[in-house]
């Protein structure tokens, strides 16, 4: 059934959790993926399954075939922290999420 899903549609939405799924049952490779869009993505953090995807699957491939990480969130830091801790959590969303945080303020 996946596979009759990944070839007639081009714009999949799931949850991380069957993401994750199917790639570790093989069914999709990261690098046929362009785009992963996480929500809420402050999470990613120790075994969360963003993190889990991110670096078991996504750091593991080419930097040339890697989807371009798009992450939304309200709230940068995950849980609580010390003012001075707070460049040092970003750096690690940043580094586990090949991405830059883009903030309004």
């Amino acid at each position: 059934k996946w596979k009759e899903e990944l070839e007639s549609h081009q714009v999949l939405v799931m949850t991380a959790a069957i993401l994750l799924q199917i790639l570790q049952h093989g069914y999709i490779k990261v690098s046929h993926i362009n785009l992963l869009i996480f929500d809420e993505c402050h999470q990613a953090v120790g075994r969360h399954v963003y993190a889990q995807i991110m670096r078991d699957y996504v750091h593991t491939e080419d930097a040339i075939r890697r989807p371009i990480i798009f992450g939304l969130t309200a709230s940068v830091i995950h849980g609580k922290c010390k003012e001075s801790q707070i460049e040092l959590k970003i750096k690690q969303l940043e580094s586990l999420m090949l991405s830059r945080v883009a903030t309004t303020t």
